[in-house]
């Protein structure tokens, strides 16, 4: 049984979600425990904490800590949930923390009631995640730094990411699919000279998560064994985008519709209140805070200018070219039209001093809708 409850937190730990209704609607395929009543919870927790009883005699230290890493998971679960709105995700992720504050207790029979407890809710949490939502969804762990692409439960895409840098970092939130593009050139809308500043940079496939801009593609000059946990702190973290190996991406556009469920969450083991205080985008990627402007240009506006207004805003938007483009109500600059004509020789010192830059470009085929551009 102890090796057994260890299994289930570590499997707990090492799985994200699987597809979510961002509207938090049920489908039908919700898990008959979802709606199971407190009663019948109850019954269940305590009779899986009287076979732990053994195991806590045995060695209450694993047993905590195999506990503990259940209640981290379903933490992050819980986050997930809740960014998505989840109807059932605040019950679940209450009913988690009341367990996971009796781990400290040092008597066994609570040790092995908490245990319990916090193993039931999390897979509950999990649970929900993988059958209680659409059949395709894209989920980011910032602290694993890992992408998991789910469909109806299964697995199809699970690798190590990078994400944006600190001071540049990756949206937290629900977002989606609202845009494909292959090939796409990547130009810096700094000058050169500037810290931020890039050459031009060609990448073959690009995924839009977000209207301000963040994408999931390839990164040629980023080696693979640099991806993973750590590496949105090194010298190969992105302007905001997710990094990912080619074969990952490839998957990803050719299997993901535009309006597939993308969700970016902190992942770090903490309550889901802390983890929530961290999201800063709803479900299109608009920011959830009055504190940043929109800076780019929308498909159905003439207007070139670009609003560099709010000195304190951390983004800073620039277009590109598209010289094969299927999309909705969208015009490319360049080949095809006028769009997002932020140049570096139009920034101002604040927009400079922003905290993100924006990859803009030359793109080839392309599917979605409107966006703006950064790597």
């Amino acid at each position: 049984m102890l090796i057994a409850i260890l299994a289930v937190g570590l499997a707990l730990s090492s799985r994200g979600a699987s597809a979510i209704l961002l509207n938090g609607q049920p489908t039908g395929r919700a898990t008959a425990a979802l709606a199971s009543t407190p009663a019948a919870a109850d019954a269940a927790i305590r009779a899986d904490s009287n076979r732990l009883t053994g195991a806590v005699q045995a060695d209450p230290h694993a047993v905590r800590a195999s506990a503990q890493v259940a209640l981290a998971a379903g933490r992050n679960d819980a986050t997930i949930a809740t960014f998505l709105k989840l109807r059932w995700a605040g019950r679940l992720s209450a009913a988690l923390e009341r367990y996971g504050a009796m781990l400290t207790v040092p008597e066994a029979q609570q040790l092995s009631l908490a245990a319990a407890g916090i193993q039931h809710y999390a897979a509950q949490l999990h649970n929900g995640l993988l059958h209680d939502g659409p059949g395709r969804m894209i989920i980011v762990s910032v602290q694993a730094q890992r992408l998991t692409a789910y469909e109806d439960g299964r697995v199809v895409v699970d690798t190590a990411v990078t994400t944006g840098r600190p001071a540049l970092a990756t949206d937290i939130g629900a977002m989606r699919v609202l845009r494909k593009d292959a090939p796409w050139t990547m130009q810096s809308p700094w000058p050169k000279g500037s810290p931020e500043w890039y050459p031009d940079t060609v990448v073959q496939m690009v995924v839009w998560f977000t209207k301000n801009g963040e994408g999931l593609h390839d990164a040629s000059w980023q080696p693979a064994a640099t991806l993973g946990p750590g590496s949105q702190f090194g010298p190969f973290a992105s302007h905001g985008c997710i990094h990912l190996p080619l074969a990952a991406v490839t998957t990803l556009f050719d299997w993901a519709p535009i309006g597939t469920p993308v969700v970016v969450y902190p992942g770090d083991g903490s309550p889901l209140g802390s983890q929530a205080l961290q999201q800063s985008v709803d479900a299109m990627g608009n920011p959830v805070s009055a504190v940043r402007r929109r800076s780019h240009q929308r498909p159905d506006e003439t207007s070139a200018r670009v609003d560099h207004r709010h000195a304190g805003d951390r983004r800073l938007w620039h277009g590109g070219s598209n010289a094969n483009s299927v999309r909705n109500g969208h015009s490319g600059r360049g080949a095809v039209g006028s769009h997002l004509p932020c140049r570096a020789d139009q920034l101002t010192l604040s927009a400079a001093s922003s905290r993100r830059d924006y990859c803009g470009g030359r793109r080839g085929r392309s599917r979605g809708g409107a966006h703006a551009l950064r790597c």
